[in-house]
C-alpha cells in the first residue's frame, strides 16, 4: 500500500510541475488580432537594418510554407493583393489590425491608388482600429497633408514609426508628431542602441519634448557660444500630439542581436512616468538569465550598455573577457528559451495596450459594409 502511495504522490508531482511549465510555456496574447496583408514586400532601405528585416529572404519563406503559398510574391518586389483587400470588413467583432506587416504603406513603389483603396476600407470598417507603422514618417506626414483621398483623419487609424537607435529615433519622430492623425504610436523594433526619449532638438535648434507635447524654442547664442531657449513652463513654440502607444522588442534571425535590459528598462520606466502603456514583445531570439550555463551553453551573448557583444561559445575565451572587461555593465543572455521567457524584462511581462473604444452597433457597421460595396463597384 505504501508503494501505492508513494507512485501516486509521484504523479501528483509530476502533474504539478507539468502544469507549472506549461503555464510558463503557454502563448502570450498578441498585439494584434488580424494582420491584414493588401500588399507585401518592401524595396526600401533605410539603413543596416534593412538586411535582416521580417519581410527579408528567411522570414519570407517561413511566412510562405505557413500559408502554403498563397500568395505569389517577392520579398524585395511589392505585391498588391486585391482579394485580401476587402478582408477586415467580414470581421464584426471590433478589433485591433497591424496594416501591410510585411511591407511598408509609404515606400515610393507603393501608389496612390492603392492607399485610397486601403484607406477607403479602413474608413468603411469603423469598428476595427488599423496600426500603420512606417520607416519613411516624412512621407506619410507629406501624403496626409496633400495626397490623402479620404475624410482624414480617420478616429480609428493608428499611425507610428518604427526606430532602431537614437540617430533613427530624433530622424522619424518629429515627422510622427507632425503627421495630421487622432493617433500616434512609436515602436522601438529592432532595438539596436540606448535611447533617450526626453528631447530632439531639431535641426532649427528648437527642442521637441515628445511626452511634454511641446516644441521649446531657440532664442539665442550668447557671446561665450552657450545657447538659451525659452522657459519650459512659458508658452511653446508649438504643441505637438501625444504619444499613446509604446511598442519595444529585439531583433530576430539567425543574426539577431539581443538589446541590453537596461535599454529596454529605460524605455519602460520613461513610458510609465509619463502614463503611456507599453507592450514588450521580447529580446528577440534571446532571454536574460539569472544563472547562465556557462560551462555547456554555446549560445551565451554577452552585451554592454555601449552596445559591444562578445562570447558565442562553450567557454569561450571571449567569454571570460566580457566578464573580465565589463563586469557588471553587461548582460548575458542565451537562445536557449522558450517564448514566453523572451517577453520576459527583469521578471516581468508588459504587455499593455490602449483601451478599445466603445463597441459599434451592427446597424452602424452594416452601413459601412454597404457604403464600402457601392464605392468599390463605382
Amino acid at each position: 500500500m505504501s508503494d501505492f502511495n508513494e507512485l501516486m504522490d509521484s504523479l501528483s508531482r509530476t502533474m504539478r510541475g507539468e502544469e507549472a511549465r506549461k503555464a510558463v510555456e503557454k502563448p502570450l496574447p498578441r498585439p494584434f488580432r488580424f494582420k491584414w496583408h493588401p500588399i507585401i514586400g518592401c524595396r526600401m532601405k533605410t539603413g543596416p537594418v534593412c538586411n535582416d528585416c521580417i519581410a527579408r529572404k528567411e522570414s519570407w519563406e517561413e511566412f510562405q510554407n505557413s500559408t502554403s503559398g498563397f500568395w505569389a510574391a517577392k520579398p524585395n518586389e511589392v505585391t498588391v493583393h486585391e482579394l485580401q483587400l476587402t478582408e477586415p470588413i467580414r470581421y464584426r467583432e471590433p478589433m485591433d489590425i497591424e496594416v501591410a506587416p510585411l511591407s511598408d504603406l509609404f515606400q515610393p513603389d507603393v501608389s496612390d491608388e492603392v492607399r485610397h483603396k486601403i484607406f477607403t476600407v479602413i474608413k468603411n470598417a469603423p469598428q476595427h482600429r488599423f496600426f500603420i507603422q512606417t520607416k519613411n514618417p516624412a512621407f506619410m506626414k507629406h501624403y496626409f497633408k496633400t495626397r490623402v483621398a479620404v475624410e482624414w483623419p480617420l478616429p480609428n487609424v493608428w499611425v507610428g514609426t518604427s526606430v532602431e537607435d537614437q540617430a533613427s529615433f530624433n530622424a522619424r519622430v518629429p515627422n510622427l508628431l507632425g503627421t495630421n492623425a487622432h493617433n500616434h504610436f512609436l515602436v522601438f523594433e529592432p532595438l539596436l542602441g540606448p535611447i533617450n526619449l526626453e528631447m530632439i532638438q531639431l535641426d532649427t535648434f528648437d527642442r521637441l519634448w515628445p511626452f511634454k507635447q511641446m516644441v521649446q524654442a531657440y532664442e539665442s547664442m550668447d557671446d561665450e557660444g552657450q545657447r538659451h531657449w525659452a522657459p519650459l513652463h512659458g508658452e511653446p513654440l508649438m504643441r505637438t500630439p501625444a504619444i499613446k502607444w509604446i511598442y519595444v522588442g529585439g531583433m530576430r534571425g539567425g543574426n539577431a542581436r539581443p538589446p541590453h535590459p537596461d535599454w529596454v528598462q529605460r524605455i519602460v520606466s520613461q513610458a510609465a512616468e509619463n502614463l503611456v502603456p507599453v507592450w514588450f514583445a521580447g529580446f528577440g531570439e534571446y532571454s536574460q538569465l539569472e544563472k547562465p550555463d556557462l560551462e555547456n551553453d554555446e549560445t551565451l551573448v554577452y552585451v554592454n550598455k555601449r552596445g559591444e557583444y562578445r562570447g558565442r561559445g562553450v567557454g569561450s575565451i571571449t567569454n571570460l573577457l566580457a566578464q573580465t572587461l565589463d563586469g557588471e555593465t553587461s548582460a548575458i543572455l542565451s537562445r536557449k528559451t522558450s517564448p514566453a521567457r523572451r517577453m520576459l524584462l527583469n521578471g516581468k511581462h508588459y504587455l499593455e495596450k490602449p483601451p478599445m473604444p466603445v463597441k459599434f452597433s451592427n446597424t452602424q457597421i452594416k452601413d459601412s459594409v454597404e457604403a464600402l460595396a457601392l464605392r468599390l463597384k463605382a
